[in-house]
């Protein structure tokens, strides 16, 4: 039995309209997961099997007024690499090379959480759209799933009174004390 797969950003699909050869042709899903067509312009389908994203192309063509009636039928072509992409409270944003077996510890271990990162609600988003919060705790596989194809992790930061997190692509991601009249270039 195949896995059903999901559209992911990067994704190259063939689609065929019967009613209007002038769509028919392969596309490569932005970065954001959207297709964009002709007539319509941008269409999301990211997290779409590739039935879905036809309805929804058919439901837009139609909707739009651009057809009284339009037969989609989509494939995906051409895969993005297989990755796992996380992002917080860590030292190091990006993504790692998705294999079978691949577990949260070995996302969270490459990621090098920052001293702020609170890991007992570690968000794991599916490419489906479906999340789950993960109360990480090493050695135990129980709270040490593993992750799949097109997940993205997100680890928290502790809220802490008086304190503000400096996250993403900056030379120094953590905590530091909040003063009054901070501006957001002085963090």
């Amino acid at each position: 039995q195949q896995q059903q797969r999901f559209i992911r950003p990067g994704d190259k699909v063939r689609l065929t309209c019967e009613e209007e050869p002038s769509l028919n042709r392969d596309y490569t899903i932005t970065r954001d997961g959207q297709i964009v067509l002709s007539f319509v312009g941008l269409v999301p389908v990211g997290g779409l099997d590739e039935a879905a994203a036809a309805t929804k192309i058919s439901s837009v063509l139609v909707d739009q007024h651009i057809l009284p009636k339009a037969t989609i039928h989509l494939s995906i072509v051409g895969v993005e690499k297989k990755s796992v992409r996380f992002y917080g409270a860590v030292r190091l944003s990006g993504e790692t090379t998705w294999h079978e077996g691949l577990r949260l510890k070995d996302v969270i271990d490459q990621a090098e959480p920052t001293s702020a990162a609170d890991l007992t609600h570690v968000t794991i988003k599916a490419a489906s759209g479906k999340q789950i919060v993960v109360d990480y705790r090493e050695g135990d596989d129980t709270h040490n799933p593993v992750v799949k194809d097109g997940d993205e992790v997100f680890i928290p930061a502790f809220v802490v009174p008086d304190e503000i997190f400096v996250l993403g692509g900056v030379k120094k991601p953590g905590s530091i004390k909040f003063a009054q009249d901070m501006t957001l270039s002085m963090a």
